[in-house]
């Protein structure tokens, strides 16, 4: 028996298919707050949709 091992990403999780799509559109469980969304999702409300100003941050807080 010979053993394999796939040393890229692509090779690794590119044959990975559900049935209506591929696994990387599914919400995944994000490794920076725990929730459930992508990763990349995370980042894109970080950037885009946070507050700038750090008083409407506090805000969100009371």
């Amino acid at each position: 028996m010979v053993i394999s091992s796939v040393t890229n990403a692509t090779g690794k999780w590119g044959n990975l298919d559900s049935q209506r799509g591929n696994l990387s559109e599914l919400d995944l469980w994000c490794m920076i707050c725990g929730d459930f969304h992508m990763t990349a999702d995370h980042w894109k409300f970080m950037a885009e949709d946070m507050p700038k100003d750090p008083v409407d941050m506090i805000e969100d807080l009371t």
